[in-house]
């Protein structure tokens, strides 16, 4: 998994931390200013005014490992790197941007305990990938980065959950590592794909609301709306 930096939207910790009241958007104003959560609670966009002396960090991981490159058009790869770059855009000015991992080389866990090391408190942090490494990440860990930082997850769907295109005897590659084996696939062998990755899915989102964490999914074509569907604002 690799890092990337980035930036996010107005969250709730800034009502409750750094103050600033909500009044309605105006057409013409930046995007950036709106506050989503208010405005999915109220309806309509709204905009939260800050104190022009206070600044907040940001940093996003998308997830780069070698699973993310399935997909059908594209890659779920770059949908994860959209996300991000619309979380980033959305900073306001005087933000700062905290890169979580320079070298672009930190997986789930790694990339967890830097963010736990080196974004100040109050700061968030949007984390964009399959989550194929989730078991490997103490539950601890995701509480205590979610207790210091605001956290946001993007949980990638698998892009053949609902329409596995195979049939008959096939060899399969696993994208991590590389390893090929063969299985029979038929309409039974779908359903259970389907519904597997339907529960795979569910238990990643609950394990991680569990912790703290706001969480949505994405596919290989929203990773920029799945942002504002992880605030309920689309």
């Amino acid at each position: 998994m690799n890092c990337v930096r980035g930036a996010v939207l107005r969250r709730p910790f800034v009502a409750k931390e750094l103050g600033g009241a909500l009044r309605a958007y105006e057409p013409g104003e930046e995007a950036r200013a709106l506050d989503w959560p208010a405005s999915a609670r109220k309806g309509s966009p709204q905009i939260r005014e800050r104190a022009g002396h206070i600044t907040l960090a940001w940093g996003a991981i998308a997830d780069a490992s070698r699973s993310m490159s399935a997909g059908r058009d594209r890659s779920l790869g770059d949908a994860a790197q959209e996300a991000a770059h619309f979380w980033r855009a959305c900073g306001g000015p005087g933000d700062r941007w905290i890169d979580v991992d320079p070298e672009g080389r930190c997986g789930l866990l790694r990339g967890l305990d830097r963010a736990r090391c080196i974004l100040p408190a109050h700061s968030a942090l949007l984390v964009a990938g399959d989550f194929s490494d989730l078991p490997q990440v103490p539950d601890a860990l995701l509480r205590v980065v979610a207790r210091r930082v605001d956290c946001t997850a993007l949980v990638a769907s698998d892009p053949w959950r609902d329409n596995l295109p195979l049939a008959g005897f096939v060899a399969i590659a696993d994208l991590e590592t590389g390893e090929v084996r063969r299985f029979f696939i038929g309409a039974r062998e779908r359903m259970r794909f389907q519904c597997a990755a339907r529960a795979r899915e569910r238990a990643v989102l609950a394990q991680l609301r569990h912790a703290g964490w706001r969480a949505a999914t994405f596919s290989e074509e929203n990773g920029g709306r799945a942002v504002l569907r992880a605030f309920g604002a689309a």
